[in-house]
């Protein structure tokens, strides 16, 4: 998953993708363009914890990765 479209997951702002996820905003901040496994499996369940709309676009870019 792409960090650009992580962060639109959630309002595009690393201050939102932060709060979703629990996180600080700096951690996002560092984020790297291509996100690893691990943060995108965490993207994706936050995604899932907001709604099912998010979390259907979530899956569908992860998917369309591989």
């Amino acid at each position: 998953m792409q960090k650009k479209n992580a962060l639109e997951l959630f309002g595009g702002r690393p201050t939102d993708a932060a709060n979703a996820l629990g996180i600080s905003r700096q951690a996002v901040n560092n984020w790297p363009p291509q996100l690893p496994q691990s943060i995108s499996d965490r993207v994706i369940g936050a995604a899932f914890r907001i709604g099912v709309e998010r979390a259907v676009i979530a899956v569908t870019v992860e998917e369309s990765r591989t």
